[in-house]
């Protein structure tokens, strides 16, 4: 059996697989996000849950923000962690090695080795949640880098055309800069469109499901496909592949498809658009495999 937890800016979920990726169990608990020594605490909770369901060959972590590839320290703009070494941290507490992912990486991990990216060349994955995580894989891997930055694409400004096309204001992001894609399209940031744009104070799940938010949509569609748009002209990916809590709605790949189209450059074409075939399991399962990956080449070194 293999385990993985995927941490996320509103819960910290926890799920075991065998060695196939069919789920066995899963948990969920909050996380903390004041704090990093509950953060810490939190996620040592998960593991020894996931330790009591039965021998695991590994246990891997994702998170979102920057991991540095050498030095482990991190860089996230929805928790407590910055500048901290979250997987050095946590595997010293569990007394086992929990390989740290990118969450963005995990999810799209997932997909490459077990989903809708199978065999696909150059993909692009998005997890739309309570923040924006990207990831690229080139013929099965991601690409290597020198921060662990690459494909960030939620820290990405948005166009000003875009900006000025909606009168919107260019707001401070937890990154550090402003006017990040992030701001505008994740679930926080769908709630400032609404309040932008109507003077309502609602959450992203009733602008998604409530009637009367129609124009809130609108835009926040046109905005997904601005960054569709951006990632066409910077990764020119065959395909995208959406996953997290906004990513999963009903119909996007399609409604998303035709808002990309007058985004593209003149005689290129669309990449396609998919949601993850692992739907909201795809964190934990990437974080799963990669763990399991790393633990079988440390033990043929």
């Amino acid at each position: 059996m293999i385990g993985g937890l995927d941490l996320g800016g509103s819960t910290i979920d926890a799920r075991a697989f065998d060695n196939n990726g069919l789920e066995i169990a899963r948990q969920c608990v909050a996380t903390p996000t004041s704090h990093y020594d509950e953060l810490v605490d939190a996620l040592e909770f998960q593991v020894r849950w996931l330790e009591g369901i039965g021998p695991l060959s590994a246990i891997g972590l994702g998170s979102p923000g920057l991991i540095h590839p050498v030095s482990g320290l991190m860089l996230t703009a929805n928790l407590p962690a910055t500048g901290r070494c979250l997987g050095a941290d946590l595997s010293q507490r569990v007394g086992r090695d929990i390989p740290v992912i990118n969450d963005a990486r995990a999810a799209l991990y997932a997909e490459v080795m077990a989903g809708v990216a199978q065999g696909v060349n150059n993909v692009v994955g998005l997890v739309i949640g309570t923040g924006i995580g990207g990831a690229q894989f080139i013929e099965g891997r991601p690409l290597p880098d020198l921060n662990g930055q690459h494909a960030e694409f939620g820290h990405v400004p948005l166009p000003a055309a875009a900006a000025q096309r909606h009168g919107l204001p260019v707001t401070a992001c937890g990154c550090g800069l402003a006017g990040c894609f992030e701001t505008y399209v994740s679930g926080p940031g769908v709630s400032q469109l609404a309040l932008t744009l109507t003077g309502a104070e609602v959450s992203p799940e009733k602008v998604f499901v409530e009637t009367g938010h129609h124009r809130v949509r609108a835009v926040w569609l046109d905005l997904m496909a601005e960054l569709v748009g951006v990632i066409m002209r910077t990764s020119d990916p065959s395909m995208v592949v959406l996953s997290g809590g906004l990513g999963m709605l009903s119909g996007l790949p399609e409604e998303l498809a035709v808002g990309v189209e007058s985004k593209r450059l003149p005689h290129t074409v669309s990449p396609r658009i998919m949601q993850a075939r692992h739907g909201g399991a795809c964190g934990a399962l990437g974080a799963a495999f990669h763990a399991a990956d790393v633990m079988r080449a440390g033990s043929q070194t």
